[in-house]
């Protein structure tokens, strides 16, 4: 689930610019600025989870499911 059930606090990112220059920012499109919000919400911005594998005992890989991904096709802020 995205965010997780119970979540009291979720990261936002997003980015901006001030005097012409373009800053990553910890908050979403309500921060004066905001040139991208990466889809507004948790779902959009951190997208599907993503499967890992982790060794086991067994010499066999173990899948777990503990990160989001979502690529992005480019820098939305190149310095």
């Amino acid at each position: 689930m995205n965010p997780p059930v119970g979540a009291t606090f979720y990261p936002f990112y997003s980015t901006g610019t001030i005097a012409g220059h373009c800053y990553w920012r910890l908050g979403g499109d309500h921060i004066p600025g905001t040139t991208n919000d990466f889809g507004g919400n948790s779902a959009a911005e951190f997208g599907p989870l993503l499967s890992l594998a982790y060794p086991a005992s067994n010499g066999q890989p173990t899948f777990r499911f503990n990160d989001f991904r979502n690529v992005i096709s480019s820098n939305p802020c190149p310095a």
